[in-house]
């Protein structure tokens, strides 16, 4: 009778964890196509609105489920291959620069042109 124990989390959590992920990365700089690259692409603004559709959700979606599938967390992946401390060191540091570097630009664009340059439009990217 060596039953094994799944630890879960109580649905509370997951739902809070849930919309968190998805507010970081479904939010209004990645649904919104963003009109300065629809402007860059031209006539081919589709296949440009496609693509940036497809990286920014197949890609995210891809990256969590290598992490589900090893039954890891990013420190766990990072730990294994290069070790402990450069685990920790790795998760801290992706952790502190993805919203800041990736996400806060993303979002404050989409928010610039359809907000502020619509009323603004001599107010231009600092």
């Amino acid at each position: 009778m060596n039953k094994k124990v799944r630890n879960l989390l109580p649905w509370g959590v997951v739902f809070i964890i849930s919309a968190a992920v998805f507010s970081g990365h479904f939010g209004v700089g990645d649904l919104i196509f963003p009109p300065i690259l629809g402007r860059g692409a031209g006539v081919l603004w589709f296949i440009a609105a496609l693509g940036y559709g497809v990286i920014n959700s197949l890609g995210v979606f891809i990256a969590y489920l290598a992490v589900s599938i090893q039954d890891k967390s990013l420190f766990g992946l990072t730990s294994r291959v290069l070790g402990k401390n450069f685990g920790i060191v790795f998760t801290t540091l992706s952790m502190l620069i993805i919203g800041p570097v990736f996400i806060l630009p993303r979002v404050s664009s989409a928010t610039h042109e359809m907000a502020v340059a619509q009323f603004f439009p001599t107010i231009l990217y600092g």
